[in-house]
């Protein structure tokens, strides 16, 4: 059985306190819309919390910049044999819902790095969701 791991990570420009509640609300918002399809619900993984933690602070230390292919050889050999997908939504408000109902409803043509993402995020082997959270300093 392939295992697909989603590694959701935001980096978040906000005056409020974010931590557990965030995570669950974007598990659920991922899930509310793999059902969608069919599929079988997400669970939240702490170690990939901590990985995707970590990488949303690097975010923030360079001013905003990530590496699409980070902890990822997605692109290189498609969304089924690949052990990690990345998804990075930078935001400045505290809406993650956008960015979630943003991958869910592409569309588009396989050759496009958003199709895999939306790939992944639907894929039934897909169990795993890690969710990092960081804060952007203003003026960023």
């Amino acid at each position: 059985m392939s295992l697909k791991i989603i590694l959701f990570l935001i980096a978040i420009e906000c005056n409020q306190t974010f931590g557990i509640g965030l995570r669950s609300f974007i598990l659920e918002a991922h899930n509310r819309r793999r059902a969608k399809y069919g599929n079988q619900p997400l669970v939240l993984d702490e170690d990939l919390c901590k990985q995707c933690s970590d990488y949303a602070e690097q975010i923030i230390k360079s001013d905003g910049e990530y590496n699409e292919d980070y902890m990822s050889n997605l692109y290189a050999t498609g969304p089924v044999k690949s052990k990690h997908i990345q998804i990075v939504c930078v935001f400045r408000d505290a809406n993650p819902r956008d960015c979630v109902r943003d991958w869910f409803h592409y569309r588009g043509f396989a050759d496009n790095k958003r199709y895999y993402k939306f790939t992944a995020m639907i894929w039934n082997a897909s169990t795993r969701l890690g969710v990092g959270l960081s804060r952007m300093k203003r003026g960023i």
